[in-house]
């Protein structure tokens, strides 16, 4: 014991725990029931201690030996267990038997034979139980502790009741202790501490709960009084991985598969305890009683029939386990697979699971009912010679010809040639057929992919050529013996034109892909500008950057757009104009554009003439006023409403659609309706002229002239009508020519008084302005002259604009009416036209299908 106050332990010792003395039934005497093993499951808590359990039924005894009791004192006993029924045991036994006669003067010399008598029962629910009182035991002495399972329930008889033992614990108890029954004020707070946290409650259950701080420093005290000291961890070497062990309880670090406090033996399962640990048993759960073998030699415990150290095989001869039986190799083997019963090591040159069959390079039927044996493939030679090329054959029922496998790169009916996709000289000794080394770049089916002979590869695949299919074809680039052939990746702006196809395929260098490329363009694939040159997409190089040497921050610029870095007050893509928003020469003098910001689509205005660029709406120098079709004060410039738009285009149309009719007339007062019809007249006549001139060269029938002559006659009364129809629309035309002429006469005359009004009113208002001047009485009558005169001028414009009917409202209407006659006219002379149009295109199809080989025959 180490420490301030003695209670810490030296490394390599321990303090016991109070259930230290740990009995485990499947250690101890078993008069019935048997050893039941349990190994651990990894990640959960183990619910007994020990290899297992002594599976014990009703009326069953276990005796358990007790010789290494630490002290001479009274022991509360745990009867530790896993219940296997739902009712409780209700009388189990305990007897304490003693090796003789208790000496009266010995500690233990007041106890009676009753006190040695312990009955209790095992709840069902329970894993552990606390016997009514305690026994005392003496240190040096042997003792037996018999426990009977008197009976489970006394109700009825439960056939095969039985149950699981643990272990049986004796633990030390504290009022037989001198540090708690002393009397003094220490013994009496230690054991009001004791009772008051139950600190012996932790050692009833298994497991290692924790315990209070007061119960941890109470415990370490009792087991330095009980034993004197800390006791030796005593780790065993070969199953520990260290000789230190837990200061509380004394468990050592065991290896894989050890158990124990001192690691000194293999969990259930397990065996071959060394300086590895153990090994897992592994026992066939077919072949083997249970799971668990011997923990020295590993020998799992067979079933009947089985053998081996894991019980997982049949004898020698036999096989099909767990159900052994004999092997069947037709007698060419005397030992078969265990597992599959395939036959092993088949003789006389067979082969097969059964020996059934002959082996590779002979043929024959080596089964027991034939009695026959197996004779060398004559593939061209025996199997034994240099010249046999077939993995196995057969011989043909009917024909009793021997027909050869031949084997991979071989063919013919006795395998004496070379199969496609391989070469050689079968036919002469020590000759043989190999593969074509064509870098796996033919097809093997292909008869003619290489020369049989030489193994010259003539239809290389995956874009390769050369004798043996080792280089790239143009257009691609790589490795071909390591099938990287690659389609080269040149961009057709920047490779030499002469490199390309019409595809835009162009070709590279067969092993490192460079593309060969344009002037002042780099990169394997040309696809970008040298330093300080730009506009790859031009397909005829890089053009320079030109970047101004004075004026440019450098001589590099923009691959894409050829923008160079500029210094201040100075822009453009060369920097040699002026900088933004300035116009005029760089080297005489940069002016500011001198535009209305809120006016302007860009800010910056044409840098050689300096005008400005209006957004949608605005007009002028500066982009400071309101475009037409716009109103409001600028900058608010609206569009004018809907109808400004609609009615503009109607007026625009109706004076494009007038100045059309105009020219039309004009061109009809010049020429006449006949000089407008004049070529359509022409033609007709000249195709009637031709109709007449075959007519009179021929005998033709009176019907056939009778039917032409009323055609004829038809045409001419249609142009009549259409002449007729034009002479009118020509006098309507006139017209309203007159009328039109009549109302911009009269709209000049409008327009002349209106002018004539605003020179009144400009004139009035001068005269106002040197009134104010002037003295009031001088000027009172002055002024009334000048408002009667202007109240007439209103009252003239007013009944000429306003009153109804009026001069304007008379030219208005007058325009209107000729505007509708014009329409009206024009959409029947349209009509019309079109009618003589198909009448003449009808005449046309008539003439020139006419046949006159029925009038001939005549």
């Amino acid at each position: 014991m180490v420490g301030r106050t003695c209670s810490q332990v030296e490394p390599g010792f321990f303090l016991s725990r109070l259930d230290q003395h740990t009995y485990e039934a499947e250690e101890a005497r078993l008069r019935q029931g048997e050893v039941v093993e349990r190994a651990q499951s990894p990640g959960r808590p183990a619910t007994w201690t020990g290899a297992g359990f002594a599976h014990v039924p009703e009326g069953g005894t276990v005796e358990f030996l007790v010789s290494d009791v630490p002290a001479s004192m009274e022991y509360d006993v745990v009867i530790r267990y896993e219940p296997q029924l739902p009712e409780p045991w209700e009388e189990v036994k305990l007897r304490v038997l003693r090796p003789g006669p208790i000496p009266t003067g010995s500690p233990c010399g007041n106890t009676i034979p009753a006190d040695d008598q312990l009955v209790t029962a095992l709840p069902a629910r329970a894993r552990y139980v606390l016997l009514p009182q305690p026994v005392c035991l003496e240190r040096g002495v042997g003792y037996t502790l018999r426990l009977e399972l008197a009976r489970y329930t006394s109700r009825q008889a439960v056939p095969g009741a039985s149950i699981l033992l643990d272990s049986l614990v004796l633990v030390p108890r504290y009022s037989s202790m001198e540090m708690f029954i002393a009397g003094d004020a220490g013994a009496m707070g230690r054991r009001e501490a004791f009772e008051r946290y139950r600190c012996a409650q932790h050692a009833w259950p298994v497991g290692k709960a924790p315990a209070s701080e007061v119960c941890t420093s109470l415990l370490t005290s009792m087991s330095a009084v009980i034993h004197g000291g800390a006791l030796p961890c005593l780790c065993d070497p070969q199953g520990s991985l260290s000789s230190e062990c837990e200061p509380h309880g004394g468990q050592c670090q065991c290896k894989a598969s050890v158990m124990g406090r001192r690691c000194h033996h293999c969990s259930p399962g397990t065996f071959g305890f060394g300086p590895s640990g153990c090994r897992a048993c592994q026992c066939h759960s077919d072949g083997a009683q249970s799971s668990f073998c011997d923990s020295v030699s590993g020998q799992c415990p067979c079933r009947p029939g089985t053998f081996g150290p894991r019980c997982d095989r049949c004898q020698p001869g036999s096989w099909g386990f767990p159900h052994c039986q004999p092997c069947q190799c037709n007698g060419h083997s005397d030992e078969c697979d265990p597992r599959t019963g395939s036959c092993l090591h088949c003789r006389d040159h067979t082969d097969g699971d059964r020996c059934q069959r002959c082996a590779a390079g002979h043929y024959g039927n080596p089964t027991l009912a034939s009695g026959e044996r197996c004779r060398p493939c004559p593939c061209p030679d025996g199997p034994s010679s240099t010249r046999h090329f077939a993995a196995s054959c057969r011989q043909d029922s009917r024909s009793r010809h021997v027909i050869c496998n031949c084997n991979p790169g071989y063919t013919g009916p006795r395998c004496e040639e070379c199969a496609p996709g391989y070469y050689g000289n079968p036919g002469q000794a020590g000759g043989r057929c190999q593969a074509c080394q064509c870098h796996g770049h033919i097809d093997r089916l292909d008869a003619e992919a290489c020369e049989r002979r030489s193994g010259r590869c003539l239809r290389c695949l995956h874009h390769t050529e050369g004798a043996h299919c080792q280089h790239c074809q143009p257009g691609y680039y790589g490795d071909a013996a390591r099938h990287s052939c690659r389609r080269c990746s040149c961009n057709v702006l920047g490779t030499e034109h002469s490199e390309c196809s019409a595809q835009d395929e162009c070709q590279c260098d067969r092993r490192s892909g460079q593309c060969q490329c344009l002037p002042n363009v780099q990169g394997q694939s040309c696809d970008r500008c040298a330093p300080n040159f730009w506009n790859l997409a031009s397909g005829k190089g890089c053009e320079p950057c030109a970047c101004h040497p004075q004026h440019s921050l450098g001589p590099a610029c923009n691959q894409f757009t050829g923008q160079c870095p500029c210094q201040p007050g100075f822009g453009g893509r060369t920097c040699a104009d002026c900088q933004e928003n300035h116009w005029g020469e760089p080297s005489l003098q940069c002016r500011a554009c001198d535009c209305d910001p809120r006016g302007v689509e860009s800010s910056q205005c044409h840098r050689a003439t300096g005008h400005c660029s209006c957004r949608q709406g605005v007009s002028g120098v500066r982009c400071d006023q309101c475009a037409r079709g716009f109103s409001g004060a600028f900058p608010g410039c609206q569009p004018c409403h809907q109808c400004f738009g609609d009615w503009d285009r109607v007026v625009q149309d109706l004076a494009a659609r007038t100045r059309g009719l105009a020219l039309r007339a004009k061109h009809i007062q010049q020429t006449g309706i006949a000089g407008t019809f004049e070529r359509d007249f022409r033609q007709l006549e000249e195709k009637l002229g031709v109709a007449r001139a075959i007519v009179d060269a021929r005998n033709a029938t009176a019907g056939a002239v009778t039917q032409l002559l009323h055609t004829m006659e038809e045409l001419r009364q249609h142009l009549g009508e259409a002449t007729e129809t034009l002479t009118q629309l020509e006098g309507e035309l006139t017209a309203a020519q007159d009328e039109n002429y009549n109302a911009n006469h009269a709209l000049g005359t409008l327009e002349r008084g209106a002018r004539g009004l605003n020179l009144t009113l400009h004139g009035l208002a001068r005269q106002l302005h040197l009134l104010k001047n002037s003295n009031f009485l001088g000027a009172y009558d002055s002024i009334r002259q000048s408002h009667g005169q202007s109240r007439a001028a209103e009252r003239d414009a007013n009944g000429s604009s306003l009153a109804v009917p009026s001069a304007v409202s008379d030219a208005a209407a007058t325009r209107r009416r000729s505007e509708q006659l014009m329409a009206r006219r024009r959409d029947d002379f349209n009509r019309q036209s079109a009618a003589n149009r198909r009448a003449l295109s009808e005449l046309g199809t008539r003439a020139q299908t006419l046949q006159l080989r029925h009038i001939n025959e005549k």
